[in-house]
């Protein structure tokens, strides 16, 4: 590492953002991250994945204030975020926000989902209203649009132990504009609580994980909340914090089902379609005997289903998981 990191204890809300060759979407997403920031004197940690684009000299030239740890190598989204909780944790931290950089974030977001939490009991996480964005446009543009489209109020988990983005590609036509417990919240925009992530923490290879390592990136959000909900911490969505997210590839609707299951796959990228069911099927074993014996019944058809179907028709992503089953078998 480059830098090594020093927080004052007296942060009690650590920002935390993984950066993977994510330079395009620093100028319109840091100025709105420091705003939120500010708002509740939150302390910002960036964690490099060893980006080859310039991302850590553009924080560094424009951002001196912000610290940056930059990592040999690619760790992978759960890895670089643990290695910031675990320095947040040694701080004193009692809050972490995880934070993607393909967002722009209104000034009051962290705000507002902070003040629901401190009026709330037993929160392990929490998040807001997330509607989709270009990619390009500044949050001033961006905000004046008139065709909002949610990107997720939360996530969910079928019956059957599949889990989707709730709301996303629905118009943000005012149905959703109710605070409410929800089963989970995204990883790309969320509010843990410390206090939850200690409780829920895993030991592996000598050290606390809170986001599962064996998971190296998609899925660990959902692997965090369905521990969390085990263990009796409930998520909350807080619709008045809106922030907009970037999201190259999209689910399908709910018209269609099974088609627009396989139509989904194939518009994701090869890296993306072999992550996801990997670590699809490293939740289904990890927590498949947590479920009601009905529910594993049906999570065991859909699974085999998923299995055969990779099998026949996506030899590359069917040998990515059993390449991960191998790497993580003890």
């Amino acid at each position: 590492m480059s830098q090594i990191l020093n927080m004052n204890p007296s942060y009690h809300v650590v920002v935390g953002v993984l950066t993977y060759n994510s330079e395009r979407y620093l100028s319109r997403f840091l100025p709105t991250l420091v705003a939120a920031s500010e708002r509740v004197s939150a302390h910002i940690v960036v964690m490099d994945n060893a980006s080859t684009d310039g991302s850590v000299a553009y924080i560094q030239e424009h951002y001196p204030q912000i610290k940056v740890i930059a990592n040999d190598n690619n760790v992978g989204f759960s890895a670089g975020h643990n290695q910031i909780i675990r320095r947040a944790a040694k701080a004193g931290a009692q809050y972490y926000a995880c934070i993607n950089p393909d967002m722009i974030l209104r000034e009051d977001f962290l705000e507002r989902i902070l003040t629901h939490i401190y009026k709330s009991e037993n929160v392990g996480s929490a998040g807001g209203k997330l509607l989709q964005w270009d990619g390009f446009m500044a949050l001033s543009e961006w905000d004046k649009q008139d065709n909002h489209t949610i990107d997720s109020v939360e996530l969910t988990m079928t019956p059957w132990m599949q889990f989707r983005e709730r709301g996303q590609n629905m118009k943000d036509d005012g149905k959703r504009d109710e605070n409410q417990s929800v089963w989970g919240i995204s990883g790309a925009a969320v509010v843990y609580n410390m206090s939850a992530l200690e409780a829920v923490a895993e030991k592996r290879n000598g050290q606390w994980e809170y986001f599962d390592e064996r998971i190296f990136a998609y899925k660990e959000d959902c692997d965090l909340a369905f521990r969390l909900r085990q263990a009796g911490y409930s998520a909350a969505y807080v619709a008045e914090a809106a922030a907009y997210h970037h999201r190259s590839v999209t689910q399908i609707g709910r018209a269609w089902w099974a088609l627009g299951q396989v139509i989904g796959r194939q518009e994701k990228s090869l890296f993306n379609r072999s992550m996801s069911f990997a670590h699809q099927m490293h939740l289904y074993k990890k927590h498949r005997t947590s479920l009601p014996y009905f529910q594993q019944f049906l999570a065991f058809l859909y699974h085999s289903a998923m299995v055969v179907y990779v099998f026949l028709f996506e030899r590359e992503s069917f040998r990515a998981w059993r390449e991960h089953e191998q790497r993580h078998r003890k």
